[in-house]
């Protein structure tokens, strides 16, 4: 980033587009790992890396970036350790996910069921009509004598 990271975080969360805000917290995220100093420069062992990123992971809100997003700013060598509550918090998520969808699931399954039965019922059913029987709107025949009827 060629700003200050503060300002760059003001303007992600005033922006109104969700996938242009995606994109400039990732931004914020990357740049806060990779300004991060490692275990060479003084760091240690990516502490400071994890820390930094989850924070921006934190800040940015709910349903903006998930910790899927930020693991590929993170070092090879954090230990889970250091992210576990994000890394429990997206399970958590994915599972009411999966829960929701599983609702649904079963809402269609008996919708379908009740078409098929209702579509089984009407299978049934029949109509008669008079040969010399006109339509309520348009008054016109229904059945012509000359046309065959299916």
């Amino acid at each position: 980033l060629k700003v200050d990271p503060s300002l760059a975080r003001g303007l992600a969360r005033e922006c109104d587009d969700p996938a242009e805000a995606r994109r400039l917290w990732l931004m914020i995220a990357r740049n806060a790992a990779s300004n991060c100093g490692g275990a060479a420069d003084g760091g240690d062992d990516g502490r400071d890396v994890v820390a930094r990123v989850v924070a921006v992971l934190k800040d940015c809100g709910p349903g903006v970036m998930s910790i899927e997003d930020v693991l590929p700013f993170l070092p090879d060598f954090a230990q889970i350790d250091q992210f576990k509550d994000e890394i429990c918090d997206a399970l958590a998520s994915y599972s009411s996910k999966i829960e929701g969808y599983l609702r649904e699931m079963t809402e269609c399954d008996r919708t379908c069921d009740a078409l098929r039965d209702e579509l089984g019922r009407l299978s049934a059913v029949g109509t008669r009509i008079r040969p010399d029987a006109r339509c309520a709107y348009t008054g016109a025949e229904v059945r012509r004598s000359n046309e065959p009827f299916y």
